[in-house]
């Protein structure tokens, strides 16, 4: 028998689950406050209640979910007495209801040889539940949300439900819900719900004191619930920089055009093309799996189109990139680790490059344009840069690519084609560049 008592901000949240008007909940926004135990009781009892119904339990790596999520959803099916009526099938991940209902746990990790998700597209679903929604990208919620709720809705006379639960973070949660929650203009059809380690009664009171007195980043973000907090004071970019930079196109800055690529160095990164009126990132571009030739002819094509002198190109020379700026002579080569331009004090040109771009965007000085889905992945590359310890010279150093990429999951090549662009802010220093 399920006896399900939700908290009180548990019990706002399943109100909205079960309305006629609420389509999206975000719940959460500090640790402790009971996401996970909410998640997995809609999903069970949904399942139950509804006969041959689908959902998903979704998470951005399925080896975390299986450590995490997945033994929250076992333990309840233990407490209500229900491994007679649900069976979880471990080769597929998938968890079957002999009433014909089934659970779904996805693995939303964005894997470089299919960035649009479709691997997701075949799947019709009746609910979806996103657990530590800030691992997720805006590609899976759109391709999953925006396509894939559908199965046996009209038969129960339900309306496509996501609850998405999550800790504060800059990134698409942060736009789609926080900002027009704190404004006061989420539309009805969208809930946020904060709930907080002091909400959940069951909680010690020795782990709510280590929340309330742990470093200065996790207390704002996992006990305060905080989403204004800048989340490390070493960040290089800030959140506001960057979200400004979408918003207002600087048509006082328009001038010569620019191109810059970086050049994929493995199976697992991309070729990533920006072009550039004056300091207005007029178009992105991004490309998986091509070979020298190939990226040549793109980048021939670009300069054609967008008037780009072929010495207002630059190209990341490293690996690949080598054969392309040989195919492409008078363009500038760039090297990322090659010691800095000037004397301002950067232990290479790659820490250099991204202290100039997030200078630039402080003062309101560049503009990005491109689609929602970008942004959300070009603020998690750049807000993804941090200084770490300055060398022996006292030079400033930033995160090497490497760790990046393990902190991400994925090589950060657009703020990488990004940063490149104030190879020319440099030269109109008069600096001596490369040239190949």
């Amino acid at each position: 028998m399920i006896s399900f008592e939700p908290l009180p901000k548990q019990h706002q949240a399943w109100q909205y689950l079960q309305d006629e008007t609420t389509n999206e909940i975000l719940f959460g926004g500090a640790a402790g406050g009971g996401k996970s135990y909410l998640l997995c009781n809609w999903v069970l009892i949904s399942a139950l209640t509804y006969p041959d119904t689908r959902y998903a339990i979704c998470r951005a790596r399925y080896t975390t979910l299986s450590k995490t999520t997945l033994l929250t959803f076992i333990s309840l099916i233990n407490r209500y007495e229900l491994n007679n009526l649900v069976k979880y099938n471990g080769t597929q991940h998938i968890f079957e209801f002999t009433n014909g209902s089934k659970v779904f746990l996805i693995d939303l990790y964005q894997n470089p040889s299919d960035p649009e998700f479709n691997c997701l597209r075949g799947y019709e679903l009746t609910g979806i539940a996103f657990d530590e929604g800030a691992e997720i990208t805006i590609q899976a919620f759109n391709v999953l949300f925006g396509t894939r709720v559908r199965y046996n809705l009209k038969k129960y006379n339900l309306i496509p439900k996501i609850l998405i639960c999550s800790n504060p973070t800059k990134n698409w949660l942060y736009n789609r819900y926080y900002i027009p929650f704190r404004d006061g203009v989420l539309p009805q059809n969208i809930k946020y719900i904060q709930s907080l380690s002091t909400d959940n009664k069951y909680l010690p009171e020795s782990y709510i004191e280590q929340l309330r007195t742990g470093p200065e980043l996790e207390k704002q973000i996992y006990f305060y619930g905080n989403w204004e907090y800048d989340s490390n004071l070493l960040n290089i970019f800030t959140s506001k920089a960057v979200y400004n930079s979408f918003y207002s196109y600087l048509k006082h800055k328009e001038g010569d055009m620019y191109l810059t690529c970086d050049v994929a160095m493995s199976g697992n990164d991309r070729t990533c093309i920006t072009i550039w009126n004056g300091l207005n990132c007029i178009d992105i571009q991004i490309y998986n799996n091509l070979d020298t030739l190939q990226i040549v002819k793109i980048i021939k094509d670009n300069i054609t189109r967008y008037k780009v002198k072929i010495s207002n190109c630059i190209i990341d020379k490293v690996g690949v990139g080598q054969g392309v700026t040989d195919l492409l002579k008078g363009c500038k080569g760039y090297i990322a680790g090659n010691t800095a331009l000037d004397e301002e004090g950067y232990f290479n040109q790659r820490s250099q490059f991204y202290h100039k771009l997030a200078e630039y965007m402080e003062r309101g000085n560049i503009y990005i344009k491109c689609t929602d889905d970008l942004k959300d992945q070009i603020s998690q590359e750049l807000e993804a840069h941090q200084k770490i310890d300055v060398d022996t010279d006292g030079k400033a150093k930033i995160l090497s690519k490497d760790r990046i990429k393990a902190l991400l999951g994925k090589s950060p090549d657009i703020a990488d084609a990004l940063s490149m662009r104030m190879f020319f802010e440099y030269s109109k220093q008069k600096m001596n560049f490369f040239v190949v």
